[in-house]
């Protein structure tokens, strides 16, 4: 079949007038959405990286947190990539590596499942980061992530960013059954992450 021209709502084509309008910086105070509260029973591992991240310091927390309630190695290895990814995303492009904002990390067991909530300070995202989750759940439905472009690859870059990969939110989908989005009350992107627990 020969295309007649760009399809218009074609997510994957960076010509395409869906693509267009989402190729911009998005300010999330500037939509009321209404704001993440965070519930009672989630216990708080929330920090201010003063001197940087030190995701080693955090994956021993995670480990000793989650060895306690009974996971075993697969389960860490299956679920601790995808919060750090989380935890880097909302240090790099949320709070844009300042080391006096918080990062939001809540957990909680609930009805078979295991949640966390990681979360960022910030306010803007890349517009395109909204048709690429779009594509990821897509493939996700399709049990076909491992082909899915990294972040950077979809916007049309070459090469990822010193000291980025572009697959954090790749990697989330792969490690948890359920990932959802919410804004919270600095004007920060909340992530939950949702799995059965073990």
């Amino acid at each position: 079949m020969t295309p007649l021209c760009n399809e218009l709502f074609d997510i994957s084509n960076l010509n395409s007038l869906v693509r267009a309008e989402f190729n911009k910086e998005i300010n999330l105070k500037d939509y009321d959405t209404g704001f993440f509260r965070t519930p009672k029973n989630f216990k708080d591992f929330s920090f201010t990286p003063k001197n940087g991240l030190n995701l080693s310091r955090i994956i021993d927390i995670l480990e000793d947190d989650l060895t306690k309630k009974g996971a075993d190695y697969f389960y860490l290895s299956q679920t601790i990539p995808g919060i750090c990814e989380a935890i880097k995303n909302a240090y790099e492009h949320g709070n844009l590596e300042d080391n006096n904002k918080n990062i939001f990390l809540l957990r909680n067991f609930s009805k078979g499942n295991i949640e966390y909530v990681v979360g960022d300070e910030g306010g803007t995202i890349n517009g395109n980061f909204i048709p690429y989750i779009f594509l990821i759940r897509e493939n996700k439905k399709e049990n076909s992530l491992d082909s899915a472009k990294d972040f950077y690859s979809f916007c049309g870059k070459n090469y990822a960013p010193k000291g980025h990969s572009g697959v954090g939110t790749k990697t989330m989908h792969k490690c948890f059954n359920q990932v959802k989005y919410f804004k919270n009350e600095q004007g920060g992107l909340m992530v939950n992450l949702i799995k059965p627990s073990f």
